[in-house]
């Protein structure tokens, strides 16, 4: 395994300039009490604080304490244990980055291809054929991705197709991110692990869905053969405006699709504080809530009573395979659901 040996001035320079973007700063990861090779090799006493047990050795990298390493150590052992090239990917590099996520257990590294691959306890490691200058953060310690880049990485690592859109949603969200950024990186990658996923999910949030929930609202919808209604519409009010999930005004039909964070206080308050202002705004109209786990456990249910919400309000199918598609899913409701269950608020605004 070849480790980075960025001690000699001359030597990080030259492989910073080779690279693009900056080689992990050595006197950075000494303010930590992690000493990379060659800076360890300058300490006159390495040898006896090792054998006393005072400091203890990674590898080729030496940390200044026999105690347990903090997670920042973590990070910088890692990294400098690492090829030439290496970087801060994933989550990891997303959340320093300012991207508000849980922080991976464990630290997330991306080295050129070309270069070997590390095999350390407990980090994960992904190899990348492509590592431009402008993915990477050009001051940042150690160096890691920009968020575009870390966000599509870290959807790459993921398992779950719901993990995918929830890192998408999230930089969006929070104001972070915009969905051109994370287009411009997938499509200047290629063959990414989830492409295919990533552009739809994508394509979806700048059609206003910002949550993972708000996505599969859409999907369900589309999938039962009604009509798609527009996400995210804005309500002005006197001090601000809000948000409506999801809307078909010619139906006069309003759907808010509520996760588990609209159990806080706050968010419970701000609902409420929503629904009185739709209530005065002088319009008729029908607003369904739907809790969000109800997308996965009673769908057909959440899809009767949007469609019956849509054909109070004066939509009518406009094919036979749509009205097949309806009987046959109000059959399995009822098979499966005989009596109308509690939990969904209807409220009617007039």
């Amino acid at each position: 395994m070849e480790d980075i040996d960025a001690g000699r001035s001359s030597t990080a320079s030259s492989r910073a300039r080779e690279l693009g973007y900056p080689a992990p700063d050595v006197e950075v990861a000494r303010g930590l009490g992690v000493l990379a090779r060659a800076v360890a090799a300058g300490e006159p006493l390495l040898r006896r604080h090792l054998k006393s047990g005072l400091w203890k050795r990674y590898g080729q990298v030496v940390v200044t304490h026999n105690g347990p390493l903090t997670a920042e150590q973590t990070v910088w052992v890692a990294v400098l244990r690492s090829p030439h090239g290496v970087v801060l990917s994933g989550s990891t590099a997303a959340t320093r980055r300012g991207l508000d996520l849980p922080r991976p257990t464990r630290p997330e590294l991306l080295v050129p291809a070309a270069g070997p691959l590390p095999h350390l306890q407990d980090v994960d490691v992904a190899r990348t054929r492509l590592l431009d200058p402008l993915d990477v953060h050009p001051t940042a310690q150690p160096p890691q991705l920009r968020l575009p880049r870390a966000v599509i990485d870290a959807a790459s690592r993921a398992t779950r197709p719901d993990d995918v859109r929830a890192l998408l949603c999230a930089g969006v969200q929070q104001r972070r991110l915009r969905t051109r950024d994370l287009r411009d990186v997938v499509l200047r990658l290629g063959p990414v692990r989830h492409r295919a996923l990533v552009l739809r999910t994508l394509d979806d949030i700048e059609g206003g869905a910002h949550s993972v929930r708000e996505l599969q609202f859409l999907r369900t919808v589309r999938r039962a053969g009604l009509p798609a209604p527009a996400r995210q519409v804005v309500r002005r009010r006197p001090g601000g405006r809000y948000y409506l999930d999801a809307e078909w005004d010619a139906y006069a039909l309003h759907v808010e699709v509520d996760g588990l964070g609209h159990l806080l206080v706050r968010a419970w308050a701000a609902d409420l504080d929503r629904a009185n202002e739709l209530a005065l705004s002088g319009t008729s109209a029908t607003t369904l809530r739907i809790p969000g786990f109800w997308l996965d456990e009673r769908r057909e249910h959440v899809v009767d009573q949007v469609r019956r919400g849509l054909l109070a309000g004066g939509w009518t199918p406009n094919s036979r395979a749509a009205v097949a598609k309806e009987r046959a899913a109000r059959s399995r409701e009822i098979a499966t659901n005989p009596k109308p269950a509690g939990g969904m608020i209807l409220t009617k605004h007039s």
